[in-house]
């Protein structure tokens, strides 16, 4: 597992403390490159500011 993974992981579970978004995050982790990842991190980030 990449470290950029278990970073954001630790991140999630201290701030959201929410186990399916946790899993669907770790998910997301085994299928994606560090790069890809990122990405949709972005994504998902812009799609909670926006609402």
């Amino acid at each position: 597992m990449p470290n950029v993974c278990k970073a954001y992981l630790i991140l999630l579970i201290i701030k959201n403390k929410r186990i399916k978004f946790v899993i669907f995050f770790l998910r997301l982790c085994y299928r994606s490159t560090a790069t890809q990842l990122l990405f949709k991190l972005n994504a998902i980030g812009t799609a909670k500011a926006i609402g």
